[in-house]
């Protein structure tokens, strides 16, 4: 089963994502973190293949966790989907 961390505390996100997940339970395993230390603390030692970011989720800071997937080498692999409040935020990336 692939590890999904999701770093969001918005609603709709969340349950797209346990929806997706429900279907294909035999794949894809999420943790849903709210909280950025939490986030940190699961791709440290977990290393999960696909990264949900949040940028819309005011309570998480998902460039600090951008940044430490960016410096560690072994987080370079699997997926990053970065959810954004618009196509602007996306080139700032």
């Amino acid at each position: 089963m692939k590890k999904i961390l999701v770093a969001s505390t918005n609603p709709v996100v969340n349950e797209t994502v346990k929806s997706v997940c429900f279907k294909y339970s035999a794949y894809f395993d999420p943790l849903f973190c709210p909280d950025t230390d939490e986030a940190l603390s699961f791709i440290d030692y977990e290393i999960p293949e696909i990264k949900i970011l949040d940028f819309t989720s005011a309570d998480i800071d998902c460039e600090k966790i951008l940044k430490a997937i960016n410096s560690d080498p072994w987080l370079h692999n699997g997926g990053i989907i970065a959810v954004v409040p618009s196509p602007v935020k996306v080139q700032e990336l």
